[in-house]
């Protein structure tokens, strides 16, 4: 069986989004906009016609109400569909990064490069809190990155004249630019358009096969919605086409109330990407930003294209009016691993200066994040107060991992640049124990147990 040794990675993530399994955990209160819904699905079996919430997309709730036929007063039901997708995005980050820096002349596959990436996003906060806090954005991550891979595989056989690959990742692109958009409409379309037109340039394509490509995006994204967009105008009527509007253009400006407040806080997504990538941001910003850095990319191709992944939904979504919320530039993650994880893998792990600088970077971080829990702490006290085991667990996970990342770097790089899955058991340790906290927290501290009764009552 091929791709045997991405299992590692594949268990580890669904393990640590999982646990508990039962008596399963949610932390956002926006959870409870769309287990409603779910519920609708499932009871009544409107898959079309149901309600929807803020006309986001009927991805979530579909597979939500698919998966609580079985168990329909567990929460895990309704997460369980998140944990998948999020394994799909670690699995992906392995494949593509295999078949990317594969060369065909000297039968090398990319497989250290994978296993590094699959490391990389796997243990990472933002993986893990995404699949675990069900929400639109994680699927239609997955799926917009499922497509710029695809496409970037199909662009490179079209380079090196490999016509049957071409045509098979050509295809796969589509449907994942399909399914993104039930979940996120405008933004899948926009960022995938976005990527067409780049990696167009940079590859120096005709016009008529960008303008074919991009025409071909935007059909199988209408497509697949159109059934449920039909749907839901028949059963609502102009409301929804109002709503449809409002929620896919005019919130990137302001939420859509007359007195909702315009968000110019352009630094914070920047600073989300740096926390949402711990324990491994010091070491990625160490290689993104080091001397010779913006050579690799001018030399690079490859890299251009993992640049135009995630850079435009950056650059666009910081300058957006619209709440700063973490999750809405989570699309920013899976091409940065790719583009992190070959640069750490093909010169920077082996480097000294870079790991004595990198290590450095790491003592900073560690100071940095322990300024920022207590800021958080000192800001949200009455939180902290009743729930100082959350609070003390959150410390722990954060200042553990990124100290064990200091100690691989400095002693074991090596061996990790080409086992990384050997170094997956202490952090599932830490980060069991911690969802264990949480676990027993949502019992206790008032601000989790307010979600599990909200979200108790709506499925049961």
């Amino acid at each position: 069986m091929k791709n045997l040794q991405v299992l590692p990675f594949l268990f580890f993530f669904f393990v640590v989004a999982s646990w508990p399994f039962v008596y399963y955990p949610f932390t956002d209160l926006d959870i409870t906009h769309w287990v409603p819904i779910a519920k609708e699905v499932r009871v009544s079996a409107h898959i079309f016609t149901s309600a929807n919430d803020q006309t986001h997309g009927p991805l979530l709730s579909w597979s939500a109400a698919f998966f609580s036929l079985v168990t329909p007063h567990s929460a895990y039901a309704y997460a369980l569909f998140s944990i998948l997708i999020g394994v799909l995005g670690v699995y992906w980050v392995y494949y593509f990064s295999k078949k990317i820096w594969a060369d065909n002349k000297t039968g090398k596959t990319g497989e250290g490069v994978g296993k590094l990436a699959a490391f990389l996003l796997s243990t990472s906060i933002f993986a893990v809190y995404m699949a675990r806090t069900p929400m639109y954005d994680l699927p239609a991550t997955v799926f917009y990155f499922g497509f710029t891979g695809f496409y970037l595989l199909h662009v490179l056989g079209s380079v090196g004249q490999d016509a049957k690959r071409t045509n098979k990742y050509y295809w796969w692109a589509l449907i994942c630019v399909g399914l993104g958009v039930l979940n996120r409409f405008s933004i899948v379309m926009g960022l995938s358009g976005i990527y067409v037109l780049l990696v167009g340039l940079i590859y120096r394509r005709s016009l008529v096969k960008i303008f074919r490509d991009g025409l071909l995006v935007a059909l199988s994204g209408c497509l697949f919605l159109a059934p449920w967009f039909v749907g839901q105008y028949v059963a609502h009527g102009q409301v929804f086409i109002h709503d449809f509007l409002a929620d896919n253009m005019g919130r990137f400006f302001k939420e859509p109330q007359l007195d909702a407040p315009v968000y110019r806080d352009y630094y914070s997504f920047p600073l989300y990407v740096f926390v949402g990538f711990l324990p491994h941001s010091f070491a990625l910003l160490m290689s993104i930003f080091q001397k010779g850095g913006l050579k690799r990319i001018k030399a690079s191709k490859i890299y251009q294209a993992f640049l135009a992944g995630f850079l435009p939904c950056l650059i666009l979504f910081s300058f957006s009016g619209h709440v700063k919320l973490g999750r809405y530039i989570s699309y920013v993650f899976p091409m940065l691993t790719l583009y992190g994880a070959h640069m750490l893998y093909a010169f920077d792990l082996d480097n000294e200066k870079w790991r004595k600088r990198t290590l450095r970077m790491a003592a900073g971080t560690l100071v940095f994040i322990g300024l920022l829990l207590l800021i958080l702490i000192l800001q949200f006290k009455q939180q902290a107060s009743e729930g100082l085991p959350f609070a003390f667990g959150l410390i722990g996970l954060l200042l553990s991992h990124i100290g064990y990342m200091y100690c691989l770097i400095k002693n074991k790089y090596a061996d990790f640049k080409e086992n990384s899955q050997k170094y997956l058991g202490f952090m599932a340790l830490v980060y069991i124990l911690f969802f264990t906290i949480v676990t027993y927290e949502s019992f206790h501290a008032n601000f989790l147990s307010g979600i599990r009764q909200q979200v108790d009552a709506i499925i049961k």
